[in-house]
């Protein structure tokens, strides 16, 4: 018998071993997969945004999407136990609290759909201010009047979620030059561009967009509560902790019992309300 081959064989495979037990420690073990699926379910992982199939693992901290009238079941290998979760849902994974991931993705969803329909509400209101710095030149206000065009367009976009046509209609108003627009004007381009973002799962960027909206100093943003609650979502869906709780309070301090989200907030909220 050949021991050195023997011996060789045995450390390329420990070399293996030691190699796919690096990949599995790198990417974490899944903690469930998924057994059954119906529905363009998203999954958004570390940055990496894709669409689940059954046997897809599923990770700590993946941030998942269920539009509505999908489903997606989730099972622990191993285990007799199993999550079921209808849409719409969006939510981020967490192993330690999957018994309740319905309940608080439930409270999310139900939450951002407050915020779009209050959106809505807002969005004829904003178009009229948002058109670019007024002049007397004749092809200025020909452009004036295709950046309208273009604005409603965008907005009324988002609100059917026809995101494709949105961004084409932010393509056209970045043509035109943005930075010409009034303040106003500027500041609705930007919210469009965060909830595109939002909605192709690029929570990181959207939030950076929110995060300016929202402040105290822009009271005369009209979407400036939207703009603080999704930058909330988006610090709840990165698992920002700190930055969610600062979130919270600063909506508390600022609009008191008269902010539009107030008891949604404090239903996902682990901060005790104030008296």
């Amino acid at each position: 018998m050949n021991y050195r081959k023997m011996l060789h064989g045995a450390a390329v495979i420990g070399i293996l071993l030691f190699l796919d037990a690096s990949v599995v420690t790198a990417q974490g073990r899944p903690e469930m997969k998924v057994s059954f699926i119906a529905g363009a379910v998203k999954v958004n992982r570390e940055g990496r945004v894709f669409q689940a199939t059954t046997g897809d693992s599923v990770y700590e901290n993946d941030v998942i999407s269920v539009p509505e009238r999908a489903v997606v079941k989730l099972e622990r290998a191993g285990e007799r136990f199993a999550v079921e979760i209808r849409g719409p849902r969006l939510f981020r994974f967490s192993a330690a609290a999957v018994g309740a991931v319905n309940e608080k993705a439930g409270i999310l969803s139900t939450l951002l759909s407050k915020v779009s329909k209050k959106t809505e509400g807002y969005y004829p209101r904003t178009i009229v201010t948002a058109v670019r710095k007024g002049s007397d030149d004749e092809s200025a206000g020909k452009l004036d009047r295709e950046a309208v065009a273009s604005m409603a367009s965008l907005v009324r976009s988002l609100g059917k979620e026809d995101y494709e046509k949105a961004k084409a209609e932010l393509g056209k108003l970045e043509s035109m030059g943005v930075s010409n627009f009034r303040k106003s004007g500027q500041m609705l381009v930007e919210y469009c561009r965060a909830e595109i973002l939002f909605h192709e799962m690029n929570y990181g960027e959207a939030l950076l967009i929110y995060l300016k909206l929202y402040k105290p100093g822009m009271a005369s943003f009209p979407h400036r509560q939207e703009a603080h609650i999704k930058a909330l979502v988006c610090a709840e869906l990165l698992g920002d902790a700190g930055l969610k709780r600062r979130l919270i309070l600063e909506y508390r301090d600022v609009y008191r019992k008269e902010g539009a989200y107030l008891d949604g907030i404090e239903s996902f909220s682990d901060i005790e309300s104030k008296p």
